[in-house]
């Protein structure tokens, strides 16, 4: 009895991503004076719902290693000491990206807001939002919910701003003060750290 062999032969198919070699995206973060931002929150997000996020170290240096070719979003998050900024970026094959972002200081000015005559139930107002909108040179608006204890925290860059509260319905702003600067008919000017508290008052319509 004869025995017949079949040759059996096996494709292996890779998709074309898996033959991409990865790349490094590197970079270094710093103000508009130079100076380096440390432990600024900087993420990358991309195709196939790639999400990275690292901090920069005390030089302003930062890399996010094995990212794929492709089109991303570079994103410098809040809370970093560093403005709101996001640049797209494009990695090629196996081509380190090294990347220059200059991002604008924040200013921290802290606020409050007070009921006249009932200041004892802030629940009729807390999470009300306060908005800081820049007037002048590159527009920007930042805003914030007031916490239970009607205080609230502003991040700015320096420049001019417009204060606006949006108040619950039942209420209205009375009085926006700065530095005994009258914010209802003046802007609020950021420069350098300031001291000063800005005060919101609104009362019953």
């Amino acid at each position: 009895m004869k025995v017949f062999l079949i040759p059996i032969v096996f494709t292996l198919t890779v998709a074309p991503s898996a033959l991409l070699r990865a790349a490094t995206v590197s970079g270094r973060i710093i103000d508009t004076v130079g100076q380096p931002f440390m432990g600024a929150r900087i993420s990358i997000s991309g195709p196939s719902a790639f999400l990275r996020e690292t901090q920069s170290d005390s030089a302003g240096r930062f890399q996010f290693a094995e990212v794929p070719a492709g089109t991303y979003s570079l994103e410098v998050c809040c809370n970093s000491g560093a403005a709101p900024l996001t640049q797209t970026i494009v990695v090629s094959e196996g081509e380190p990206q090294i990347i220059g972002l200059v991002a604008e200081r924040l200013v921290e000015i802290w606020g409050r807001v007070t009921v006249v005559g009932d200041t004892t139930e802030p629940d009729k107002w807390y999470g009300a939002r306060v908005e800081a909108n820049r007037v002048a040179g590159k527009r920007l608006t930042i805003g914030v919910s007031v916490r239970p204890d009607g205080k609230f925290v502003l991040r700015l860059p320096h420049g001019e701003y417009r204060i606006d509260l949006n108040t619950p319905d039942a209420y209205e702003v009375k009085s926006i003060t700065f530095g005994g600067n009258d914010l209802r008919k003046e802007l609020l000017r950021i420069d350098t750290t300031s001291s000063s508290t800005i005060v919101i008052v609104v009362g019953v319509r």
